[in-house]
């Protein structure tokens, strides 16, 4: 009887470690769950933050590179001379 007794003991208390070890193991998220949203992030988030940052980087070329020209342009046009009155207009008399 002994022996027996200490079956059901054990029975018992690994009943009791599998039912704690469920426990955890279901409020944890699945791997397929982590999977799932692993996927999700590589395949739509990471191209459209790689999108952004390209337009970002383009923009500020783009949009730094017409600055300068303009820069330039502004100061070449200051040292050339400047034309007082009209030109290339044809002046009708009318008496």
């Amino acid at each position: 009887m002994n022996q027996t007794e200490n079956i059901r003991n054990f029975t018992a208390q690994q009943r009791q470690r599998a039912a704690r070890s469920y426990q955890w193991i279901a409020s944890q998220p699945s791997w397929v769950m982590r999977l799932a949203l692993l996927s999700f992030f590589i395949v739509v988030v990471l191209p459209i933050m790689l999108l952004i940052f390209i337009a970002v980087a383009a923009m500020v070329i783009v949009f730094g590179s017409l600055a300068a020209v303009n820069v330039l342009f502004n100061k070449l046009k200051n040292l050339l001379p400047t034309r007082d009155g009209r030109s290339n207009v044809k002046v009708i008399r009318r008496d």
